[in-house]
C-alpha cells in the first residue's frame, strides 16, 4: 500500500503519545461486485492494522508493535487525516486500553476491506 518512504511520512507524522496507538483503519465494503449496496455494519473501523505506538504506561504496559492487526472499541480514539505524497489517508488515534485484541496480520475479516500490509514490522 505504501512504499518504505511513504511509511516513513506516515510513521513522522503521527508520533502518538504514551498510552496512545496509531492506527490504519478498514472500510467497510458497501457495494458487491454485481453493484449491490450494502447496509452499514458495525465492521467500519472497528479493525485496522497499527502503524505507530506510543510507549506503555506504567500502569498499562502493553506489547503492541507496528504492523499488528487490531480489533478496537467503535467509538474509540480520534480520527483525522494526513496528506502522504498527495494522497488522503485517515488515521485513528486509539488508546492502548481501548484495543480490545491483536490478530494476526494476515487475518480474512468478511466485509471489511483491509487496511492490509500497511507498514513493515
Amino acid at each position: 500500500m505504501f512504499t518504505r518512504e511513504e511509511e516513513h511520512q506516515l510513521r513522522e507524522s503521527c508520533i502518538p503519545s504514551p498510552g496512545r496507538v496509531a492506527i490504519l483503519p478498514d472500510t467497510a465494503v458497501t457495494m458487491t461486485e454485481a453493484g449491490l449496496h450494502l447496509a452499514p455494519t458495525s465492521a467500519d473501523q472497528e479493525t485496522g492494522v497499527m502503524f505507530n505506538v506510543g510507549p506503555a504506561l506504567e500502569d498499562f504496559p502493553h506489547t503492541f508493535v507496528p504492523g499488528q492487526r487490531a480489533f478496537f472499541g467503535k467509538y474509540s480514539g480520534n480520527a483525522f487525516e494526513v496528506v502522504i505524497s498527495g494522497k488522503k489517508v485517515k488515521v485513528l488515534v486509539v488508546s492502548a486500553q481501548d484495543i480490545l485484541c491483536t490478530m494476526a496480520s494476515d487475518t480474512v475479516i468478511e466485509g471489511v476491506e483491509t487496511a492490509g500490509k500497511a507498514v513493515s514490522a
